[in-house]
């Protein structure tokens, strides 16, 4: 019957295990160091039922009902796939530390599957055509006459023996027919202005004459 170890030996045998098992867990690369995890959902945005890829060594594979995954890898560059009857998305995965990676995916149509789907051939009644230019052109100049004939309407001339023209004649045969024009005013209720623009008016239709004397007019009726 072989010799058991001494104590010593089997401390020293202990310590050698020891430290070759931590040995190689430094060197061993870690599989779950890294987790990729997300949601994949359908075009509608609702979570999809779908089947997942990562191109790990060896590949892992998923089905997923309520549209969550996860998986585990360690540092690389990876291809993530979903696939489902809505569509597939891929995305390129990079782990580079030992953290978590959150990728959602949106499962959207193949191009093949697009170009099989229906394409509608719709009619549109056509426009209503534009007015012709010289239509618009002879409405503006219309528009135009209309403007200038309103502008040259005859003014409805005031009678001169009524209103403020008539008070200023009787103001004059009131002073023998000949007046200055500040006695003029002092006799009416009206501004100054008023009176002397009706004045001015009187003279041009020719009822009275104005002679300029210093600083004042004298009105005289004719």
């Amino acid at each position: 019957m072989p010799n058991a170890p001494s104590g010593r030996t089997a401390l020293l045998m202990a310590l050698a295990f020891t430290a070759l098992f931590f040995a190689t867990s430094m060197t061993w690369p870690s599989a779950s160091a890294a987790v990729v995890k997300g949601s994949v959902f359908t075009p509608g945005m609702e979570r999809a039922v779908a089947i997942l890829t990562l191109n790990t060594t060896p590949m892992q594979r998923l089905v997923t009902d309520d549209g969550n995954y996860e998986f585990y890898a360690p540092q690389g560059d990876y291809l993530l796939v979903a696939r489902s009857n809505d569509g597939t998305d891929s995305q390129m995965v990079r782990i580079d530390n030992d953290g978590v990676f959150h990728i959602d995916l949106i499962l959207l149509p193949d191009l093949e599957d697009m170009e099989s789907l229906p394409v509608w051939n719709l009619q549109f009644d056509e426009p209503p055509a534009l007015p012709r230019p010289w239509a618009a052109v002879g409405l503006a100049a219309a528009i135009l006459l209309v403007a200038i004939a309103w502008a040259l309407r005859p003014k409805k001339l005031q009678d001169p023996e009524k209103g403020l023209p008539g008070e200023i004649l009787s103001q004059l045969d009131k002073h023998g027919g000949r007046a200055t024009q500040k006695e003029l005013r002092a006799g009416l209720p009206y501004s100054e202005a008023k009176v002397s623009m009706c004045i001015s008016e009187l003279e041009q239709d020719g009822k009275i004459r104005k002679i300029r004397k210093g600083r004042g007019n004298i009105i005289i009726r004719t």
